[in-house]
């Protein structure tokens, strides 16, 4: 399991990117201290039209621009019907770790169904945003929805304003009053969205950020 701590601006057409180390990216290779090497990498969260990146309305430079992320969320991804836009979807998901978009106000059957086309498209895993137990999601309904992702291949990649919501085994009387365990596994990712700031305001460390 992966937690992405994150901060970036928005630039271009709807699009938010932050540089952040990639987790997944960690090799075997070990330096003198015997700990292990990180690759740097790219994230990505793009929310707009996928073939009009920087208001250039230009699928190549769409491809260029989206391609150059180690992993991709694209809200777009899973609602993409023009030939042009499942085409420059396709290319990017060739070299990049695409996530499509869900979010858990949505119901069960249509995060679901995105889940669906996320598989059939090829796509390495699904963004679910909103999943904590301050969007009224129980553990018992998020472990459903992470098992789904799971059953297709796919990855999970949870973003809750207090990582517990999603990680802890504690019991909490509403949302997990059994203290079930996550079913968030190796590979799954944790979003750590305003780790740093909320818009301009600094964020507290303590609390929240206790697994």
């Amino acid at each position: 399991l992966e937690v992405l701590p994150t901060s970036g601006t928005t630039v271009g057409n709807g699009e938010w990117v932050s540089d952040v180390i990639d987790l997944a990216a960690l090799t075997n290779e070990t330096v003198s201290t015997g700990a292990t090497e990180l690759r740097p990498t790219h994230i990505g969260f793009y929310y707009g039209d996928l073939t009009n990146v920087d208001n250039r309305n230009s699928a190549d430079h769409s491809i260029a621009t989206l391609s150059g992320f180690g992993l991709l969320i694209c809200d777009t991804a899973l609602t993409a019907t023009a030939a042009e836009d499942v085409v420059v979807t396709a290319i990017i998901a060739a070299g990049t770790r695409v996530y499509g978009y869900v979010a858990s106000t949505s119901t069960d059957v249509a995060i679901k169904a995105g889940m669906d086309s996320c598989a059939t498209a090829g796509y390495y895993g699904v963004f679910i945003d909103e999943a904590g137990y301050d969007f009224a999601v129980t553990r018992a309904r998020f472990n459903s929805l992470v098992d789904y992702a799971h059953a297709l291949g796919l990855k999970m990649f949870a973003n809750s304003w207090v990582p517990a919501d999603v990680l802890s085994s504690a019991v909490n009387a509403t949302y997990n009053p059994g203290g079930v365990a996550t079913s968030l596994t190796t590979g799954d990712w944790v979003l750590l969205e305003s780790f740093f700031t909320r818009s301009d305001t600094s964020q507290p460390h303590a609390g929240q950020w206790t697994l």
